[in-house]
């Protein structure tokens, strides 16, 4: 009885920090929306581990503005950038692939990340502006392959993951989604 008291409280005020957490942000500027996604960390896990030990990391951004929360897209966009990182400087610099091919680079780890949120936008042409609507951030960084003697699925991989502890492989990956809104509503 207790545990299902403490488990409904916590349902009651944890969960709900947790989703504003992960919540996405949208704002108006230039008949585009433009998307903002709060905790949201690109470079962590195995990503940024291959970034460490010299190899590129591309990051797939999927933008997408629904007239309902599961129906087909009215709008969508694919974003692509390939991310490196400076051994000696210990920066980071980032080449936008598609839809644009623009770069940066001397990046520190959040302005990187930065850089890369701040490109997102969604053209707003023919969209009502008192429609309800729902926006998706989708946003994954591909898994590139890289040195065969560090897959996990060959034998020599799986060796070295054994002895030197390493933890499989953990994706960067998720969705962030908003809405209903009006277009109206937003600034």
């Amino acid at each position: 009885m207790k545990n299902a008291r403490i488990s409904a409280l916590l349902a009651i005020f944890v969960l709900p920090v947790v989703l504003a957490a992960q919540s996405l942000e949208l704002r108006l500027e230039n008949g585009q929306i433009r998307f903002a996604a709060a905790q949201l960390r690109l470079f962590t896990g195995d990503p940024l581990r291959q970034l460490h030990d010299g190899a590129s990391v591309v990051y797939v951004f999927k933008l997408s503005l629904r007239g309902e929360r599961r129906g087909a897209a009215i709008a969508q966009a694919t974003y692509r950038f390939v991310a490196s990182y400076d051994l000696w400087e210990e920066k980071f610099s980032i080449t936008e692939v598609e839809p644009g091919r623009r770069s940066a680079a001397r990046l520190s780890e959040s302005a990187a990340q930065t850089w890369c949120m701040d490109a997102l936008a969604l053209p707003t042409s023919g969209v009502a502006t008192d429609r309800p609507l729902w926006a998706s951030l989708e946003y994954e960084a591909e898994d590139t392959g890289g040195d065969s003697s560090r897959d996990s699925a060959s034998p020599i991989g799986a060796l070295i993951d054994i002895f030197s502890k390493r933890s499989p492989k953990q994706p960067v990956r998720g969705t962030r989604e908003t809405g209903p809104f009006r277009l109206s509503q937003l600034r």
